[in-house]
């Protein structure tokens, strides 16, 4: 899991504004694949996976990552995955549902349910496109086999999650008999842990940590490539230099903040009222929260 912010959409004051957290990329070559394509070549030898079983029903991956700033209030979850479909330019997605949950702990070795949505029922697909990407190696880079496609799912329904660290698991159905499969972060980091599940093992096992080479040892693991949108709703306690107190001490803080010294501030951003900036107009949010007025 790695945190990645790729855009904002600001809000009005006070309002909620729109961001997407991004797993990591998957695209290692740009127009160097069939026809023209961009690619996404297996780090190999180190490597030799293309891509994670996620077919609904025998299997699924989940993928940590954490909030942060205050509340997310999800909108939508984006996934990158193929269908192997031999000498087949793609003419459409073969993907046809998307199965959405999150869990609050790694499900490794818990086997806790889902604390929200669950890995059966079909989510509403919202966008289910073609990236102009093939999952290929180093030294078969214009086959055009594995076309990735984005699928972005509705998991509006998920509530308001708090700040920390939660797992967020897909599974997918495919109008072909391959897979689907899910596409891992390329390159790899030190620290991915991506997680699959295969329910043909006994409890507690089936939930492990992914392998990105079945036949070496000791190769790092690996992330999923997937995207949140979500709204920021930032955090509502007015005691921001967490002295126990609320009082002008707080306001001073905030300014400090904005100014560029957190020494005295101890939330995650400055930017109390939402608007995507750290000025003077939250030196008056919290002025006004001091005072009692609500969030």
């Amino acid at each position: 899991m790695r945190n990645v912010f790729v855009a904002c959409v600001c809000a009005l004051a006070g309002a909620a504004s729109a961001d997407v957290f991004s797993n990591g990329p998957f695209l290692t070559g740009t127009g160097n694949g069939a026809g023209g394509a961009n690619t996404s070549a297996i780090e190999q030898p180190a490597y030799n996976n293309f891509g994670y079983n996620t077919l609904t029903g025998t299997f699924a991956v989940a993928d940590d990552f954490t909030v942060s700033g205050g509340n997310w209030s999800l909108n939508t979850f984006k996934v990158y995955a193929y269908q192997t479909i031999t000498a087949a330019p793609p003419a459409g997605s073969t993907i046809t549902t998307m199965q959405v949950a999150v869990f609050t702990t790694n499900p490794i070795g818990t086997q806790n349910a889902p604390d929200h949505g669950n890995l059966v029922t079909p989510r509403t697909i919202l966008t289910n496109v073609y990236t102009g990407t093939y999952r290929v190696t180093a030294t078969t880079l214009t086959n055009d086999d594995r076309a990735i496609m984005a699928v972005t799912a509705d998991v509006s329904d998920i509530p308001d999650l708090a700040p920390g660290t939660y797992y967020i698991a897909w599974s997918l159905t495919g109008s072909v008999a391959s897979g689907p499969w899910t596409v891992p972060v390329t390159p790899a980091r030190a620290t991915d842990n991506a997680i699959q599940r295969n329910v043909g093992l006994a409890a507690p096992t089936n939930w492990a940590l992914v392998d990105g080479n079945g036949t070496a040892a000791g190769v790092p693991q690996q992330d999923m490539a997937f995207e949140i949108a979500y709204d920021l709703i930032p955090s509502c306690d007015p005691d921001v230099n967490c002295d126990g107190a609320v009082n002008g001490f707080d306001v001073e803080a905030t300014e400090q903040a904005v100014n560029g010294d957190f020494s005295n501030f101890c939330q995650a951003t400055a930017d109390l009222n939402g608007d995507g900036a750290e000025n003077g107009f939250d030196i008056e949010t919290e002025e006004q929260r001091v005072n009692g007025a609500p969030c």
